[in-house]
């Protein structure tokens, strides 16, 4: 009985640190500063004159509209 339990208690510790795996791995950002350069598959952003962030642009990178209700769109 003890055995079988081990067996279990495992096979559910294994499952949930796959589940926590498969959240980890999808990250998503939202961050301001100025955008310094684009090409066709990443984006640089300038947060100050120290840090600068570089993104990786998929087919799956959702561009929101800005505040003021016009669109932009990404250039092919």
């Amino acid at each position: 009985m003890k055995r079988m339990f081990a067996g279990v208690a495992i096979v559910i510790l294994f499952v949930l640190a796959l589940a926590a795996g498969g959240y980890a791995s999808a990250k998503s950002y939202q961050f301001t500063g100025v955008v310094k350069a684009v090409d066709s598959n990443s984006l640089t952003v300038e947060k100050s004159a120290k840090e600068t962030w570089q993104f990786e642009l998929t087919k799956d990178t959702v561009q929101p509209a800005p505040p003021g209700g016009s669109q932009c769109r990404q250039r092919d």
